[in-house]
């Protein structure tokens, strides 16, 4: 598993992607809150920001506020701020 991101790091967000397609790490801004993390959908529509970071705990998006959601990018690198 990678590293954790850590409070300061800079992020490289590739911003032409807006929707999740992997298992990947993505900015994603639902309804004005901006998380980190990697985004899974479930069979019932919710969704589930899942956290590398186990201080951090799992999102979850109910079916109905998905719409509320956007996926502003996918998190390319990161690493500390110098």
């Amino acid at each position: 598993m990678p590293a954790d991101i850590r409070d300061g790091d800079l992020l490289q967000v590739d911003t032409s992607i807006n929707r999740g397609r992997d298992n990947s790490i993505y900015v994603v801004v639902v309804t004005g809150l901006v998380f980190v993390k990697r985004p899974h959908m479930r069979m019932d529509g919710s969704l589930v920001l899942k956290s590398d970071n186990p201080n951090h705990p799992d999102e979850t998006i109910p079916a109905a506020d998905t719409s509320d959601l956007h996926v502003a990018g996918r998190v390319r690198w990161f690493g500390p701020s110098i």
